[in-house]
């Protein structure tokens, strides 16, 4: 999914096992230059504005998703156990929705202001329709196993013990980042020290909930695909091993994605198969490949799964066709625009411009712009077949 994560970063943040950074009381000494305690752009101005204005927005109305929680009387317990029901109603791991917590409130009859409303109304608008999607407010707790182990040997089950990251762009080689917890005025503070992933499975266990606010693509739409005939078979991905993490431990799964164009019989088209949009780009995020599933580098057949149909494989045709191509991990906004350019038997140069704070996993540039048997780079593995 998705995602610099808002932090106090350190240059050389880790030598051996000592971090170096200031202490919590020098971090909240700045609070009031903290995003909710700005002005932010509307909506319709941040879409175009410099980075650095649409990070100050993100943040600002994930800090406020954040108060809203505590404002629903929603405990940790609570939102372990959203955290763990997740999967099991087929939402990204450990993951779910804003309005899952809104639900919650409401079956248990909770008390919505006239005010508390118009702000969760203002949340749910928040990212909609930026770059053409329609982001929701999402809450991803990596550690809720650990948590839900140590809540069942406790009788408190409204205790409150979050320590909430604020999604912002992603960074994949960033370790550590800002935790902020809500007093009892309702005011965020710093937590004690920046936390990396070590440290946020520490503190499940001791039943202190780390939880990163971010936002979600929820919309998943997949073209149909046509049927294979004869000469007309859809390309696929068969074996597949992703090698490098492109995320930070903050970010859940990735989201792998491909932007193809078919350039076949001299006239070049883009292939139109979509389940998100990044600056006007169709992408198909195909797959999202768990942590552990990159760390192990498990092989993952995706042989069931159509990636573009239609492809003339008549060996006249095929031979003189070409497919420019990018397989890349997308990132959620705002995000790096990354640009690839390819040259077609025409003379033509045509790009493909995508969404991620990394560089892509592979690229058609790499096999004449012709799609590859097989691929074994640095990043990522893969055989392709058609069917």
């Amino acid at each position: 999914m998705r995602k610099t994560i808002y932090s106090i970063l350190a240059l050389g943040l880790v030598i051996g096992s000592t971090l170096t950074s200031c202490s919590a009381e020098d971090r909240n000494s700045d609070f009031a230059n903290n995003a909710e305690n700005q002005s932010v752009l509307s909506k319709s101005d941040v879409i175009n504005a410099p980075l650095a204005k649409q990070l100050q927005y993100k943040k600002y109305y994930l800090q406020k998703a954040g108060k809203v929680i505590r404002e629903l009387g929603i405990s940790t317990d609570d939102l372990v156990q959203l955290s763990i029901q997740s999967e099991a109603k087929g939402q990204q791991e450990k993951t779910f929705l804003l309005k899952d917590v809104v639900t919650l409130a409401k079956s248990r009859k909770q008390n919505i202001t006239t005010d508390l409303s118009k702000t969760i109304n203002q949340l749910n608008n928040a990212f909609k329709g930026i770059d053409g999607r329609d982001y929701e407010i999402s809450i991803y707790i990596p550690f809720a196993e650990k948590l839900e182990t140590f809540r069942k040997g406790t009788s408190n089950k409204a205790a409150n013990n979050d320590i909430f990251i604020f999604e912002g762009e992603e960074k994949s080689e960033q370790q550590y980042f800002e935790g902020y917890i809500l007093n009892e005025d309702g005011n965020y503070v710093s937590y004690e020290q920046l936390i990396n992933e070590q440290m946020a499975e520490e503190l499940g266990t001791q039943g202190k909930n780390v939880a990163v606010i971010g936002i979600q693509d929820v919309q998943i739409i997949t073209s149909p695909q046509g049927p294979a005939t004869t000469n007309k078979k859809s390309f696929r991905l068969g074996n597949t091993v992703i090698k490098q993490h492109k995320e930070s431990w903050v970010a859940g799964k990735s989201d792998i994605a491909i932007q193809m164009y078919k350039y076949e019989n001299g006239t070049l088209n883009k292939i139109n198969l979509i389940n998100s949009n990044t600056f006007g780009e169709n992408e198909y995020i195909f797959r999202q490949f768990s942590r552990k599933e990159i760390k192990d580098q498990t092989t993952v057949n995706l042989e069931y799964l159509p990636l573009v149909a239609d492809i003339d494989v008549t060996a006249s045709v095929y031979n003189n066709s070409r497919f420019p191509y990018v397989i890349y991990e997308a990132d959620s906004w705002p995000v790096t625009k990354r640009e690839i350019k390819f040259t077609l038997p025409n003379g033509q140069t045509q790009k493909i411009t995508f969404g991620s704070s990394d560089m892509e996993y592979y690229h058609s540039n790499y096999h004449d712009v012709k799609i590859t048997p097989y691929n074994d780079n640095a990043g990522i593995r893969f055989n392709t077949l058609f069917k």
